[in-house]
């Protein structure tokens, strides 16, 4: 049992555990309850051979209250720390999928780097529906690295085949 003074007191810690034989499961930790628990287990997939889950815990991104997440890299989920809140929101497993470094939240929206097509990336954004997931914008590669001034994401890419990454900016639309 960890104890509750290891956390921030003022919000409930989300994570994402990494852990050996496809045991990949999203773990609550409330700090007022001095517990850790199991949200969900959403080993949805795993790879013949490998020895370790397919969740990635990097890019966890909060959006009003909602974890955004990535699993096997080419699913979106969220989660709201309940085991029936914990949902994929979309599969983009045509492509190559989600990064999920390039991944922020923006006035209520998650913008993020994904792949529907493969070797077609681009900005997408969504609102945690199947039909708010959408493209922003196509064929365009970003860096990890994205920042939000005033409501404007900026970021560095490059578009199609030069491959020089530049500063970029967006609105969302």
């Amino acid at each position: 049992m960890l104890k509750a003074h290891n956390f921030p007191t003022i919000m409930t810690v989300f994570m994402v555990v990494v852990s050996i034989l496809f045991s990949g499961i999203t773990v609550h930790c409330d700090p007022a309850a001095a517990e850790t628990v199991m949200v969900k287990n959403i080993n949805t997939q795993t790879v013949p051979g490998s020895i370790y889950s397919s969740v990635k815990g990097r890019g966890l991104v909060n959006v009003n209250g909602t974890i955004f997440f990535s699993v096997n890299g080419t699913e979106l989920w969220k989660s709201d720390g309940t085991d029936s809140g914990t949902v994929m929101v979309k599969s983009f497993d045509g492509g190559v999928g989600i990064d999920s470094d390039a991944s922020v939240s923006v006035n209520g929206t998650l913008f993020f780097s994904a792949s529907e097509e493969v070797n077609v990336a681009g900005l997408w954004k969504s609102d945690g529906t199947i039909d708010g997931t959408v493209s922003v914008k196509k064929n365009l590669y970003l860096s990890p690295n994205i920042v939000t001034i005033g409501g404007i994401l900026y970021f560095g890419a490059y578009e199609g085949n030069h491959r020089d990454a530049e500063l970029w900016k967006s609105d969302g639309t």
